[in-house]
């Protein structure tokens, strides 16, 4: 059986890389190597990079920042559920001084989180092109931080550390504008669990990550009726990411250990 195609100079060599095929671990192009070979930049074992696009194949770096990612994801938006609940306890001035430090841990979870979650695996970086979700969801990312930073410092600003910038008005709309774009960014989101789920392989969370993309935007707003349906919709999610991140976990514990970022720099 044939494990590669012939390469550009010719080569018919069946124990011998001869499609562009990239280092699972590094993304180093391994086109001429012997399969028993490893990859001369991080040292990687070649057959690792011909097996498939499957997760239980993929660098061990790359399934550690998926998963790290999903758990701060799912701590940030828990640290930001305890935090609209314990404002309520405290004077409107000290509420605001205290959601506006919260705003600020809350983003660096959030953050980390969604970029790891988001990181580029060394073996599909090279053939990534256009609009995927993985990029969209960093694109979102950045200008809701920007949002959600502008937000927070008005907040500290009110509540005592100087004199408000924006206009009631204008924190307001700009309050509805970040929560748009969050919106948005979990639809993409879920689109890239969706390429995440078919490669480890998982039909079921595949199927959820393609329903609840239509699902929760739905429960969400026809909720709003009765104040519950954002609740319903947030709680959702946050299960789902728990799940991906489950599996991700069983993946990771039988990947082979030697991966690293360092040996991938």
């Amino acid at each position: 059986m044939r494990l590669s195609s012939p390469g550009p100079s010719g080569s018919d060599d069946p124990w011998v890389v001869g499609s562009d095929r990239p280092c699972v671990n590094c993304g180093y192009n391994l086109t001429g190597l012997s399969i028993d070979g490893r990859c001369p930049e991080c040292a990687t074992p070649v057959q690792r990079s011909i097996q498939g696009h499957y997760l239980v194949y993929a660098s061990r770096w790359y399934l550690q920042m998926l998963h790290t990612g999903l758990l701060l994801v799912i701590l940030g938006n828990v640290f930001w559920a305890c935090g609209q609940v314990v404002v309520f306890f405290f004077s409107r001035q000290q509420a605001n001084l205290l959601w506006g430090f919260v705003s600020i841990a809350v983003m660096v979870l959030l953050g980390l989180g969604y970029w790891w979650l988001t990181a580029a695996d060394p073996a599909s970086a090279a053939t990534e092109s256009g609009r995927t979700p993985r990029r969209m969801v960093r694109g979102l990312l950045v200008a809701q931080l920007a949002l959600a930073a502008i937000l927070a410092a008005e907040r500290l600003l009110d509540a005592g550390l100087g004199r408000p910038v924006l206009p009631r008005g204008v924190f307001s709309m700009l309050w509805w504008i970040a929560l748009g774009v969050q919106g948005v960014q979990v639809f993409y989101v879920l689109a890239h669990a969706k390429w995440l789920s078919r490669r480890i392989p998982s039909r079921l969370l595949e199927g959820q990550a393609e329903t609840y993309a239509w699902v929760l935007p739905l429960v969400a707003v026809a909720g709003l009726l009765v104040l519950v349906g954002p609740v319903v919709a947030w709680v959702l999610y946050l299960v789902y990411l728990n799940a991906l991140r489950h599996r991700i976990g069983m993946i990771l514990r039988v990947a082979p250990a030697g991966d690293s970022l360092a040996s991938s720099s």
